[in-house]
């Protein structure tokens, strides 16, 4: 069905699906196939099956688990939307190409527009140096140089045969770091810029993602951005950045400055705190998902802070995801370095607080590990959460469920297929959310449309693939969403057999670390026991003195 109102630039499908049986929504052209049909073809094959040995069988056991983790259980109507960049002019072509950048593995050498950045800072620094030294300004052109120094031995790295990101030494990661620290900003404000653009807005399809699926386009966009790109940028503490947000006098949006500060799930699991004087502006918690960069540097510190203890949180933390470094950051007070002096910053408990005391609400984000860890949070501080906006969660614990179920349910006890205040997307063939025991909050399965055609800029052909999709972005290219069947999804025997396979990696992997390294093991998981006591203090005392979610430790 296709509005009378819809702006050209934008098509979409809406939310009455094409072909409708049995409350699934059918694509278009595509064929139904009677429920007797398929028994009779699983009769046929399950007897061919048997009588070759079984084998085959085998085979198509494996095929079932996988079809089970990598596909999602979908119920209702199928929205569709599609960027149409023929009838833009160049420039406005230009605006949405920068917009739809995608997410490429993290693990790779520079990408494309990393090497955009760092030749328009070489030129940059040049003409700067040139001008210090005409002007007998010798220190200045002398911290040019260095800094042109190091941009050259960081292209020539990246110009390496087989070089990954895993070479790259201490000081190359600082200056990435403010390389993609420049492309993000530079980003956002193309966001707000296609925000406000007149061929970007169709009200009718917004209006009806919001009433339809419980999520604004525009703040879920951003979410995406700061879920895949903020949080894996370090050395961000104190500086600022400008996010677009609604404007309630004029309509459409507009950039408003943020403090970006640094903060901790357990030991040192990075996560950033947005906070804006602005009074229309929600605060901003975005985490870091889980790294695998384990190479030591020259100085005996790993690549990216805690890529081991997120494989840790990941796997060892086997019967409560996130859990643990939960209640270990409730109450612990992180040491941070502000100029020349140590400073004690809030725990994740104190900043929760302090947001009930000024009467402000949060938005929370994540993607993989982070996703499942934000879900949790905002069970855990519902009354502080304005929203959370998950990509690719894996399941939460049973008590986490069974918290967020007295949250969301009826006076009847039935959970709404939406929760007003969760979105999670969860990608098809991404393996990720197959595991955890139970998923919560409103889930959408997102599928790349014509994902198969289209090149992903700087990718290699064999690093396509499972951890490309892991890593794609969404909801900035041509996309299509339908709700998922949150009983089915959570009752799937592929759900089980994932979460049995995680906890049997985290026990290999905590025996290794205690056999071979038991002081790298992190202290959410060494003192576990302590930390459950005081944050199950925390909790009773916070519940003493206003309304709680209720205790999922």
């Amino acid at each position: 069905m296709q509005p009378s109102s819809l702006i050209p630039s934008i098509r979409y499908q809406n939310f009455e699906p094409c072909f409708c049986m049995d409350g699934e929504g059918e694509l278009p052209g595509s064929q139904l196939t009677s429920s007797a049909q398929i028994e009779e073809a699983n009769l046929h094959r399950t007897a061919l099956n048997f009588l070759t040995l079984g084998i085959p069988l085998l085979i198509k056991a494996i095929s079932m688990i996988w079809q089970g983790i990598v596909h999602r259980e979908k119920t209702g109507p199928i929205f569709r939307a599609r960027f149409n960049k023929k009838i833009l002019n160049t420039e406005d072509q230009s605006q949405l190409a920068k917009y739809q950048r995608v997410c490429e593995l993290p693990f790779r050498p520079l990408k494309k527009v990393e090497q955009e950045k760092a030749y328009q800072l070489i030129n940059q620094i040049t003409a700067a140096c040139q001008l210090s030294l005409k002007e007998d300004k010798f220190i200045e052109a002398k911290i040019c140089e260095n800094k042109l120094k190091a941009l050259h031995t960081l292209l020539e790295k990246n110009g390496r045969y087989k070089t990954t990101r895993a070479d790259f030494d201490e000081e190359d990661w600082k200056i990435l770091d403010c390389i993609n620290f420049e492309i993000l900003s530079e980003q956002l404000e193309t966001v707000n810029s296609v925000f406000n653009a007149d061929w970007f807005k169709n009200p009718q399809a917004l209006v009806s993602l919001k009433t339809n699926f419980g999520f604004d386009y525009d703040e879920a966009a951003l979410a995406e951005f700061l879920s895949f790109d903020l949080p894996y940028i370090e050395g961000l503490d104190g500086k600022k950045i400008m996010l677009p947000i609604k404007d309630k006098i004029n309509g459409g949006n507009r950039l408003v400055l943020y403090t970006i500060k640094a903060n901790r799930l357990g030991d040192a699991l990075p996560c950033y705190v947005l906070e804006s004087s602005d009074p229309d502006a929600h605060p901003w918690l975005a985490i870091r998902g889980t790294q695998h960069y384990t190479k030591l540097s020259g100085q005996g510190k790993e690549m990216r802070v805690a890529s081991k203890e997120s494989v840790y949180a990941d796997f060892i933390d086997e019967k409560c995801l996130s859990r643990r470094p939960i209640n270990q950051a409730l109450v612990t007070r992180p040491i941070y370095k502000e100029g020349d002096k140590l400073v004690q910053r809030e725990s994740l408990g104190d900043i929760f607080r302090r947001w009930r005391e000024e009467k402000k609400t949060a938005i929370l984000c994540g993607h993989s590990w982070a996703a499942t860890t934000v879900n949790t949070l905002s069970v855990e501080f519902d009354a502080q959460v304005e929203h959370v906006y998950g990509f690719n969660p894996a399941g939460g614990s049973q008590e986490t469920y069974a918290a967020w179920k007295l949250l969301v349910q009826d006076e009847f006890g039935n959970i709404p297929l939406i929760d007003k205040k969760r979105t999670n997307f969860l990608v098809e063939g991404e393996p990720v959310p197959a595991s955890g025991d139970q998923l919560i909050g409103t889930l959408l399965a997102v599928t790349d449309l014509e994902s198969e055609y289209r090149d992903i800029a700087g990718v290699p052909e064999k690093q396509k693939g499972f951890t490309a999709t892991h890593n794609r972005r969404h909801l900035r290219r041509d996309f299509q969403l339908q709700m998922v069947d949150r009983i089915k999804e959570n009752s799937k025997f592929a759900r089980v057999f994932c979460e049995r396979l995680r906890g049997i990696i985290g026990k290999i992997l905590k025996c290794l670390s205690i056999v071979f390294s038991r002081d790298v093991l992190p202290d959410w998981h060494r003192k576990h026991k302590f930390f459950l006591e005081v944050a199950s203090h925390y909790r009773h005392i916070r519940e003493l003195f206003f309304v709680s979610a209720g205790t999922i430790g």
